[in-house]
């Protein structure tokens, strides 16, 4: 007689739990068996790293564990940093019902979600713009006008920096421009000291990229550089969490903020406090960085830092070759710490590895590629751009010139006014974009055409140009019918201040006069709103 096996059904209940534990990925698995403070601790590397659908399963078991104000709170963070501000204020109010009432840390959140929800209001009254996997929010018709130039750089932004950095290409980008200095900085959760003190106008935060209007600053600033920087931070959270450093996420960031254009490299801004520094061989410690380059003390401490780990992202890749810091964040990424992953390739400790950074600037040899300096400065109100004041010669004796130069000028003696400038060019080494302008300038006046044209040219070349610079360029390449040239100076004004009419005016020329009626349409669009 056979007999007939029965299964029991809490057995089998038990076996099914047990396979499909044992098939979660990784990360689920080991949330399973934490209790509520690990899982908090687990959800917030999670958002961190842009994990969102895995930091909605964190909140949905802290409901289970029972602590459902936890899992409110967190909630409300999850909704945060998803972008869905309205949702993240209602869940962060709710908490302030609790008996008990908030806690100091609840309260900061429930502050920050309430100011975010009111400022990025305007974001919500426009339709945001897809670019791949970037969504783009701005607050206003006047910043409206910079989404008519992102296509392309974020498509090569994200082609350039995911291959430099091993990083794969998926994931939702998103992208805040703020109108204001003052929207920025209550966003941020920086302060207005750390702002003016360190110039900081963009910040990887919150799983989003937020970014200063250049409309906000009174010549603009590097704006696509800017994205493409905070675009590098966005990567490296996103596959490692918090454990890079802030010195090694700043020096990636900014040595590769340019790769999108070109073959990465220290800019004349770099190469210039680097030869400062090798004079003064005054270092910023990497562990002062920590643990951010907007708290050092000054402008002057914050350009050294940068300088500095730029550099070292260039001897790194120099000596151990064009994946060195691939490979770092790789072997970081997979559970390394720094210390160790560095050792593995240079088979150096951190400190041994910083003191040889110092030792190969002098075999780098750094030049002073620049003789002007750029000041941040914030527009109020209505105020226009007066680029004397944004710059500031490194030299007192170019100075002196450069204002007996202006005294003779403002009187109409144009021709002696341009032989104490042209002193002044001397003595910078052509290194000064302000002396160059000061001379086109004159050279104009004076009908000295091919003058002007030579020293706007020089003054171009030089990575602080003004944008007066670049449209003064573009207007006398037009005049000349050089229109491929013209359009590159224009364009180089919008890269550093796309909200001056008048660029936009003669690119409509320039695209006319190409056969190009769609281009010059739109710069005719643009103009037509910045002129308002």
């Amino acid at each position: 007689m056979s007999r007939t096996r029965r299964y029991c059904p809490i057995g089998l209940a038990a076996l099914l739990c047990i396979l499909a534990w044992l098939f979660l990925p990784a990360e689920e698995a080991r949330s399973a068996v934490l209790g509520p403070a690990e899982l908090w601790a687990q959800g917030e590397e999670a958002l961190e790293r842009g994990q969102l659908a895995f930091a909605e399963r964190i909140a949905e078991q802290l409901e289970r564990e029972g602590a459902e104000q936890l899992a409110t709170y967190f909630r409300a963070r999850v909704e945060l940093y998803s972008g869905d501000y309205v949702a993240a204020l209602d869940l962060a109010r709710r908490l302030s019902g609790v008996a008990g009432g908030l806690g100091e840390a609840q309260r900061a959140f429930l502050e920050l979600v309430a100011t975010t929800e009111r400022i990025t209001q305007p974001f919500r009254q426009r339709e945001p713009r897809r670019f791949g996997r970037f969504t783009v929010f701005v607050a206003n018709d006047r910043d409206a006008v910079l989404l008519d130039y992102l296509e392309t750089p974020l498509r090569r932004i994200d082609e350039a920096l995911t291959e430099a950095l091993g990083a794969p290409r998926e994931g939702e980008v998103r992208l805040e421009v703020y109108p204001t200095v003052d929207d920025f900085i209550a966003v941020s959760t920086l302060s207005r000291q750390a702002v003016d003190t360190t110039g900081t106008l963009a910040l990887c935060k919150f799983n989003r990229m937020m970014i200063v209007s250049p409309a906000a600053l009174l010549r603009g600033y590097s704006w696509l550089d800017t994205i493409s920087h905070e675009f590098i931070h966005f990567l490296i959270v996103l596959r490692t969490g918090y454990a890079v450093p802030i010195w090694l996420h700043e020096g990636i960031a900014r040595y590769y903020q340019g790769l999108w254009r070109g073959p990465a490299k220290l800019d004349q801004r770099t190469e210039t406090v680097l030869a400062e520094l090798l004079q003064h061989r005054d270092f910023v410690p990497f562990g002062k960085m920590h643990p951010s380059m907007a708290l050092l003390d000054s402008a002057d401490e914050v350009d050294r830092a940068f300088a500095q780990v730029a550099f070292t992202v260039h001897a790194l890749l120099e000596r151990w070759g064009k994946d060195a810091v691939a490979t770092l964040l790789g072997g970081i990424a997979a559970g390394g710490s720094l210390e160790s992953e560095l050792h593995a390739l240079t088979g150096m400790k951190l400190d041994r590895f910083e003191r040889w950074v110092q030792e190969q600037l002098p075999k780098f040899g750094p030049k002073r590629r620049l003789a002007d300096r750029i000041k941040t400065r914030f527009r109020i109100g209505k105020e226009t751009a007066d680029e004397e004041e944004d710059e500031r010669p490194l030299d007192e004796r170019v100075e002196q010139f450069l204002r007996l130069g202006d005294l003779l000028r403002d009187r109409g003696h144009d021709r002696p006014a341009l032989q104490e400038y042209a002193k002044a060019d001397k003595l910078a080494a052509r290194g000064s974009a302000k002396v160059l302008r000061k001379m086109a300038l004159c050279q104009m006046e004076l009908k000295q055409g091919d003058e002007a044209l030579r020293s706007l040219e020089a003054a171009a070349a030089l990575e602080v140009a003004s944008p007066t610079v670049h449209l003064l360029l573009g207007q006398l390449l037009l005049e000349r019918g050089r229109l491929q040239e013209s359009r590159a100076s224009l364009l180089a004004v919008l890269d550093q201040n796309p909200f001056l009419a008048q660029s936009h005016r003669l690119l409509a020329e320039v695209h006319t006069r190409l056969g190009r009626p769609e281009e010059a349409a739109r710069e005719q669009r643009n103009a037509a709103v910045l002129e308002r």
